[in-house]
């Protein structure tokens, strides 16, 4: 077989992934995505079930990789993060909406040990019924949350006497 006939990449970009695929995780489970290369899956993320103690974790196999999910539609607690080790190896961005799916509460937590590159791009919508939706973050790292498309609401100001 001819050497042309091998891809030999130049820099990381050159392998990364984009995923068109919604993903259910069952509620109660625990689930890992091992990502070698940086990875977007521009589907959703749905829970199916309401048993709580569900957690999705990402690490990666390469160096500094970023994880990009789509939407989180909830129906339980959700732990999101690297925190089955100490040193993670992945980023981890939610490129969409944070949303509630039942009438229940529910809280996103977002976990992670010394990386700055966690990221919620969206916004929270609470759930259908009048459940909300609570975000709480754990561990060492750094999340960041932006919503570039949101309207600035009222300003209070003070005035000087």
């Amino acid at each position: 077989m001819p050497a042309s006939a091998f891809f030999q990449p130049v820099n990381s970009s050159d392998l990364a992934s984009s995923f068109g695929n919604n993903i259910t995780i069952a509620a109660g489970s625990t689930a890992t995505i091992d990502i070698s290369a940086d990875t977007t899956i521009t589907g959703s993320l749905t829970m199916v079930g309401s048993v709580t103690g569900t957690t999705l974790n990402a690490i990666g196999s390469g160096n500094f990789n970023t994880l990009t999910l789509g939407a989180l539609n909830l129906n339980a607690d959700l732990a999101l993060g690297n925190a089955v080790t100490a040193f993670p190896t992945a980023n981890i961005i939610v490129g969409g909406n944070v949303a509630g799916t039942t009438a229940s509460n529910v809280t996103l937590t977002l976990s992670g040990n010394f990386i700055t590159g966690y990221a919620v791009n969206g916004s929270i919508s609470n759930g259908a019924g009048g459940g909300t939706v609570a975000v709480t973050k754990t561990g060492s790292g750094t999340w960041t949350w932006a919503t570039p498309t949101a309207t600035p609401g009222p300003r209070l100001c003070r005035r000087a006497t």
